[in-house]
């Protein structure tokens, strides 16, 4: 393992155990506040299409504002696991995400609908465990997001984090994808300015 493999690995290890400690409440909290963020710069930007993530225990809980605007009629996407190892594709959502079955991975996922063209997204949530304000992100450490975002330079990428996970640096490889912005609990972030 190279230097900046581990890095990673002590950074991703650290965080994750921070916002394991987070109580339900703060999180809760802080949740909200991500997403009255998240969708007022979706508003300003004129979002109605979107490939958004189902939360994981460590991530703001998004759920409530993609089922909100789904029902809105605007056009919600999740990622599911793709046929070659390590990738993701774009499925359309077709009912509440809490309804939608976990995947092996423990993910809520749709299921039975064919992806989407990936040229046609033009913008993307990206969860992350780390982000700092130049848009490196750190992730789980499978790659899955890294691999999909490469192939989505048209789209505008927003991490979406708690604030607790955005620090001054992060370490990166050559591969690991960026973000445009960063929305958290307290702030958005504009990484290219």
């Amino acid at each position: 393992m190279n230097d900046g493999s581990s890095d990673k690995t002590r950074s991703r290890s650290t965080m994750l155990g921070e916002l394991r400690a987070m109580s339900p409440e703060h999180r809760d909290r802080a949740s909200k506040l991500v997403r009255d963020r998240l969708e007022a710069f979706m508003e300003t930007r004129k979002v109605t299409s979107v490939l958004g993530f189902a939360s994981l225990g460590t991530e703001p809980d998004i759920t409530p504002l993609l089922d909100r605007l789904h029902a809105a009629g605007h056009r919600i996407l999740l990622p599911r696991t793709g046929n070659e190892p390590g990738t993701l594709e774009a499925i359309p959502l077709d009912r509440p995400i809490n309804e939608l079955e976990k995947d092996a991975l423990g993910v809520r996922t749709p299921s039975g609908a064919d992806p989407v063209p990936l040229d046609g997204i033009r913008t993307v949530l990206v969860p992350g465990v780390m982000f700092d304000t130049w848009g490196k992100r750190l992730g789980r450490g499978g790659g899955y997001y890294d691999r999909l975002l490469e192939q989505l330079p048209q789209a505008a990428l927003i991490g979406v984090c708690f604030e607790a996970s955005v620090h001054e640096e992060v370490p990166t490889e050559a591969h690991d994808q960026r973000v445009d912005f960063i929305v958290t609990d307290q702030r958005t972030i504009d990484c290219a300015g």
